[in-house]
């Protein structure tokens, strides 16, 4: 079999998809409202006060919250979606917070008769969100994103099965961080705030340490050219080449398992939301099985 690895390629800075979690009143709102011209998803209108609104505003930033549909993440991920691959003037984007919506999905599982036993609750809501975070934390959405989470404590079994405070952990989905490049966690000092850095494959965030909780500093650390470098919107498959796609499809009898697979590795999690690069490779690859099948 010949070997499929490809050579290592440089390719430009990502702008930063980060995870903020930390207990309430450590001023996580007010270091996202520092994002350059944030859309602004506030999910449990947190930043409705005056003073936010102003510094929303004096950031070119638009609000999207409870009354626009900021609890429910079939509208979140609309709006995303739309901003991916449109031109407007928003360059970041904020989820404040991801626990919110979480919640509502898990209470509502709960109401349909899920139970909350071995997580199958949690497990439900997470449905959910999948699709929204498939979006937020695609590689080609060039924006910058910030996730905020409240806190909740992270509990193990010691040797005797003895439960055993860990420490604390964002509440959300599960496995957030396998996705992120970068989470940061709010704690006090006496009435200063300062984050340790959870995870991180960031150069310059070094796991462990901790930083000055402002979002200046964050941003020279991450790189202000990054952050502020233009958008680039997503050009979404054509309707040509997603019904090309479903004919292939169906043609093939590909089953939804490694449809899935396939679409995941395009960075999508249904065919109309894949790219137009991303799609032309698509069918190149499921023509090339056909051809394939013909020859034998």
């Amino acid at each position: 079999m010949a070997l499929k690895g490809v050579k290592p390629e440089v390719v430009k800075p990502q702008k930063p998809k980060i995870l903020i979690s930390g207990p309430a009143g450590s001023r996580k709102s007010s270091f996202v409202l520092n994002a350059p011209a944030p859309f602004y998803i506030d999910t449990e209108s947190g930043i409705t006060r005056e003073q936010y609104m102003k510094k929303l505003a004096l950031q070119g930033g638009l609000y999207f919250g409870p009354a626009e549909g900021s609890q429910d993440f079939v509208e979140i991920t609309a709006q995303v979606k739309e901003l991916a691959t449109t031109k407007h003037q928003y360059k970041s984007i904020v989820l404040d917070s991801l626990t919110k919506p979480f919640r509502i999905e898990m209470f509502a599982a709960e109401d349909r008769g899920v139970s909350s036993e071995f997580k199958k609750s949690q497990k439900e809501a997470e449905k959910g969100a999948r699709k929204c975070l498939a979006w937020l934390m695609r590689p080609d959405l060039d924006f910058p994103v910030f996730l905020v989470c409240h806190t909740k404590d992270k509990w193990s079994k010691d040797d005797k099965g003895a439960l055993v405070k860990e420490g604390s952990i964002w509440d959300g989905p599960e496995k957030l961080d396998y996705d992120l490049d970068l989470w940061l966690e709010t704690q006090f000092s006496g009435q200063d705030v300062y984050a340790v850095v959870k995870k991180s494959r960031v150069e310059g965030f070094v796991t462990g340490a901790k930083m000055a909780f402002d979002f200046e500093t964050f941003k020279k650390m991450y790189g202000a050219a990054v952050i502020d470098r233009p958008i680039q919107p997503i050009t979404l498959a054509t309707p040509e080449q997603v019904a090309q796609l479903n004919h292939l499809v169906e043609v093939l009898k590909v089953p939804q398992e490694d449809l899935d697979k396939w679409l995941l590795k395009a960075q999508a999690t249904e065919i109309d939301d894949l790219s137009s690069e991303n799609a032309d490779k698509l069918i190149k690859f499921f023509k090339e099985k056909i051809d394939g099948k013909e020859k034998k």
